[in-house]
């Protein structure tokens, strides 16, 4: 079967790729997760002086 060949050359280039793209997909999700705790912290900030309030 002539399938292989072409597939395992396909793979090799999406490695690649998905080695190049890691590095500023890193700093993309600690940016994010740094997001993410900001709102919670915010959100968890916020109900607790709601609750103090009541």
């Amino acid at each position: 079967m002539p399938v292989p060949k072409p597939e395992t050359g396909g793979r090799r280039r999406y490695k690649k790729f998905k080695v190049q793209s890691s590095l500023p997909s890193t700093q993309n999700s600690k940016l994010n997760t740094s997001e993410m705790l900001n709102t919670f912290i915010r959100g968890v900030t916020n109900s607790f002086v709601m609750k103090v309030w009541d």
